[in-house]
């Protein structure tokens, strides 16, 4: 297994190298997603489904009571000073308020969640449902990490997507400026997207070292996916006929719900409930299947598909054990190639194309080993 992070110093984490992974294409990443999740689709699909909900149904409520609220009709959204007034004048349901509070607190517990339920089926480790709810077992560094997120993003929105709206908005009003100005909005929001990925792998760390803190997880992210963004940006637009596919029947869903708070009929409230339903079903394959994706490509580019202990465990038995199996380890962080240790380097990188995905993804008798050992 790989070392731990807790065994970097925060000075040797800016000069990290990890292991480069050309030979690793989007295809091979989502066939071997897919071959973790060969016979765990449906235990996987309900603890799934549960981080789902809980992310996206206090969205949906805000949504409904916006249309309730008259906020978001054809004649209220052409005049914007009524739009405004609407606004102010909106009196926001008690269910409602809770479930943004309840958003705030814990969308950072469900993503840990999440990402812990990617790697266990990826690692080959047994689990329930109630892995859904691991995320609050390390609440307080999910939710600062999920606010840091928040915090970091919205800043560099306002470096770069704010001042590209600007410069397209005065482009439009110009004729001639107008084809500059998206040009340049694209940029800024492409280069908003190249650094918020700098993030994405935060809960994949936080899952596997429960000990850091979270603005070490934010660093350790940033520079895990150093000189990588662009790579995994490419690896999120491979799924997008997907995305398109799986959003269709939410999407379908709002609308009719949209249809129904005009004409308030039971029947195409009845069929934007159905419709909401299934999107919530196929939203959730979806991300079962990125996430998988997504820690494949954690696990490739750390150096570790080792089996992980419970996250309170990690930070003084992964440590251990890697020292125990290599003394000359001891200064190096996980996934670190360097000059002495590019041997080291697992096969299943260099070698991919070639190496089954049997070889790649731990079994079932090696983790049971594993765990008598343990």
């Amino acid at each position: 297994m790989a070392l731990d992070f807790v065994s970097v110093s925060r000075k040797e984490y800016r000069n990290m190298e990890y292991y480069e992974v050309p030979e690793l294409t989007n295809s091979d990443i989502r066939r071997l997603a897919r071959r973790a999740l060969q016979g765990r689709w449906s235990r996987a699909l309900l603890p799934m489904l549960i981080i789902t909900l809980a992310l996206l149904l206090p969205a949906l409520v805000q949504y409904w009571d916006l249309l309730s609220s008259g906020l978001l009709d054809a004649e209220t959204t052409q005049d914007l000073q009524k739009m405004v007034q609407k606004f102010n004048e909106q009196e926001t349901g008690l269910f409602s308020s809770f479930l943004s509070f309840f958003s705030f607190l814990c969308t950072g517990a469900f993503s840990l969640a999440a990402a812990a339920l990617s790697i266990r089926i990826l690692r080959n480790e047994t689990f329930t449902a109630g892995v859904a709810f691991t995320g609050f077992r390390q609440f307080f560094q999910a939710f600062l990490v999920d606010l840091l997120i928040s915090v970091f993003s919205m800043l560099w929105a306002l470096i770069t997507v704010f001042p590209g709206t600007v410069i397209m908005t005065v482009g439009l009003q110009f004729g001639l400026l107008a084809l500059p100005g998206i040009a340049i909005f694209i940029g800024a929001l492409v280069a908003y997207i190249l650094l918020v990925l700098r993030y994405s792998m935060a809960f994949f760390i936080a899952q596997d070292n429960a000990a850091l803190s979270a603005l070490e997880v934010i660093r350790y992210s940033v520079t895990l996916m150093k000189t990588r963004v662009k790579q995994f940006f490419s690896l999120q637009l491979s799924f997008i006929g997907w995305i398109i596919l799986a959003v269709l029947p939410m999407s379908a869903g709002m609308g009719f719900m949209a249809m129904s708070a005009d004409t308030e009929s039971t029947s195409l409230r009845g069929i934007a409930i159905l419709l909401t339903a299934i999107g919530f079903l196929t939203v959730a394959m979806l991300q079962l299947y990125m996430n998988t994706a997504e820690a494949v490509y954690y696990s490739a580019i750390s150096g570790n598909f080792g089996i992980a202990g419970k996250p309170d465990e990690l930070s003084d038995r992964s440590t251990e054990q890697a020292l125990e199996s290599d003394p000359d380890s001891q200064d190096q962080a996980p996934g670190i190639a360097t000059e002495e240790s590019t041997d080291t380097v697992p096969d299943i990188l260099s070698e991919a194309e070639e190496v089954p995905a049997d070889e790649i993804l731990p079994d079932a008798s090696a983790s049971e080993e594993q765990e008598t050992d343990d």
